[in-house]
This record gives C-alpha cells, structure tokens and sequence, in this order.
C-alpha cells in the first residue's frame, strides 16, 4: 500500500529553522559574552603580561573577567620564588575563577631564623 503524500509549506519550514537557530543563539553564555565585550576594550598591556607568562586565549579571559581581579592574581603569582609554580597560567587562571578575595603577594621568607626559632631553637648553635 503506497504512504499518502504529505504537502509541506516551504515559508513553514523556513520560519521554524529560523526560530531553532534564534533561540539556539541566544543561549546565556553567549548572550553574556556579547554583552561584555561590546561595553569596553580590555586593556592591551595585561594581555600582552599574560601572553607573555604563557596565557592561551589572554584576551577572551580578560573581557570575561574583572582586569583588576586578574593584575592581583598575577602579583599574587609573581610573589613565589621561581620555580615553585609549575603551572604559572593555570594558578593565575584558579586565582581569578575561585570566588572570594586574592590573597597578598608572598613575601620572601628569611631562612636564617629557620632553625633557630621553635621548639628546640635555643639547641641550635650560630
């Protein structure tokens, strides 16, 4: 037995592709990244600064993320002895996505009191 033939409206179809495409569009991470990159230009010099230390993608983080949020973070990353941070991009980028404040930078530590302060400080000789 032969399937009945079915008429489809070519205005019909058009009109629903362009409603999956409009809302599939419109989707809220890329709404938000529109809205945040057409309300200022980031700053050249902290994308050339993380370029620098290895960054990928440094101008899409910076548009995403607070500019002065991120100079803390990389005072933050500087302030270790080199060395010490392996993953210099990913510290900085953990910094900046953790919620709550930036601590202060490290400061250097003096290795001299090392072993003399403590429990058994007064057994060590100079």
């Amino acid at each position: 037995m032969p399937k009945p033939k079915v008429k489809v409206d070519v205005d019909d179809v058009t009109t629903r592709k362009n409603r999956v495409s409009s809302s599939s569009s419109s989707s809220s991470s890329r709404g938000e990244f529109a809205l945040k990159t057409s309300c200022f230009d980031p700053p050249d010099d902290l994308i050339t600064e993380l370029a620098e230390l290895g960054f990928d993608g440094a101008t899409a983080f910076v548009v995403r993320f607070e500019p002065e949020r991120i100079k803390r973070a990389i005072a933050r990353a500087k302030g270790h002895p080199p060395g010490k941070i392996k993953n210099l991009p990913g510290y900085i980028r953990f910094l900046v996505k953790t919620p709550g404040p930036i601590p202060d930078p490290e400061k250097p530590t003096d290795n001299r009191d090392k072993y003399t302060n403590g429990k058994y400080g007064h057994m060590v000789k100079r």
